[in-house]
């Protein structure tokens, strides 16, 4: 997060001045630049305190802090949901975490992300489970990606239905007869429908 930078009273704040004659010294104040070095900053004020006789002494005040209000960055975040089939064993952060998903800072460096378990949602004989990664930088600037399972739990086999006009075919049938009774068989699935 950006600091608001110091200035001369910032740093005249800090100190006081004693002499050994005079009383009610004021010290002059000048400011530095700032010196830039990637996220960080660095800013000197130069405090010269001079007594009735022209005696003087310095004190330099030095401040540090950094400029940073970019998030940090996800790699390898996917895009689209993972499919894991049907009636796969079910997915928890350490799979996660295996996926190969990393944090960038351009501040803080790599990142490690804390992962969070959503709760799985039906829609039928269809699961989806979210698991949320977050990521925050030194800063407080914070990220997160998405990581979606989709699935189908399917333990009943199909029920099929044949439709025949007679249920008893007799001794050898024919090709046409069989052919027949089964040609109205259907198929009914819990989740294929």
């Amino acid at each position: 997060v950006s600091e608001t930078p110091p200035v001369c009273s910032d740093a005249l704040a800090l100190i006081s001045v004693t002499d050994n004659c005079s009383s009610n010294i004021t010290p002059t104040c000048e400011a530095g630049a700032v010196l830039i070095n990637g996220c960080d900053r660095t800013q000197t004020f130069t405090l010269t305190a001079t007594d009735e006789c022209l005696n003087s002494s310095v004190c330099e005040v030095t401040y540090t802090w950094v400029v940073d209000d970019d998030e940090p960055v996800f790699n390898n975040c996917p895009s689209s949901p993972i499919v894991l089939g049907c009636n796969p064993v079910l997915p928890d952060c350490d799979d996660v975490m295996q996926l190969g998903i990393t944090v960038t800072d351009g501040c803080s460096g790599t990142l490690e992300p804390e992962c969070a378990a959503g709760t799985i949602t039906e829609d039928g004989c269809l699961r989806t489970q979210i698991f949320t990664l977050s990521a925050t930088d030194d800063q407080g600037n914070t990220a997160t990606c998405e990581v979606i399972y989709n699935w189908t739990v399917d333990l009943v086999v199909p029920e099929i239905t044949a439709l025949m006009a007679d249920d008893d075919l007799g001794c050898n049938p024919t090709a046409e007869a069989i052919e027949t009774a089964l040609g109205g068989a259907t198929a009914l699935d819990n989740c294929d429908g």
